[in-house]
């Protein structure tokens, strides 16, 4: 895992200033292929491991069901990755610590904190690897 050393990296080397994540599409299986959901989901923050944390959550594992990307299940790899970092690098891995401000462009307004999950059309393609690759991680 290399949790510890990207969070020792962003504090020592080079501490970011803002974090930008755009998901348009988030890769349920890998980051290049089908099967996707279309979110049109963009994210900012000015620690890295909170803004992941968050679109782990409210995006990628919403969307994916896949257990290993479970930022709050102590036994995925998110959650274990992003742990390691937020403690090597200082930053906040407790959701509870962290304010979050969502805007809705299509209704015009913040959303509460129930309404943070953004669920995608998906996509899923015809390749039978991929989507035996999806039913193969949602089981396991």
């Amino acid at each position: 895992m290399l949790g510890a050393e990207v969070g020792y990296f962003l504090k020592m080397v080079r501490r970011p200033f803002l974090n930008i994540t755009t998901a348009e599409y988030c890769g349920l299986v890998d980051r290049i292929g089908l099967p996707v959901a279309r979110t049109k989901a963009m994210a900012a923050s000015t620690d890295p491991v909170a803004l992941d944390f968050h679109m782990a959550k409210y995006i990628l594992f919403i969307n994916s069901g896949i257990s290993a990307h479970d930022p709050e299940d102590p036994a995925s790899p998110a959650a274990q990755y992003l742990k390691q970092c937020a403690r090597a690098g200082d930053y906040c891995y407790d959701e509870a610590r962290v304010e979050v401000k969502s805007f809705d462009f299509a209704t015009g307004r913040l959303q509460g904190d129930g309404e943070l999950a953004v669920r995608g059309d998906r996509e899923w393609g015809a390749n039978p690897r991929s989507l035996l690759k999806y039913a193969f991680l949602r089981v396991l």
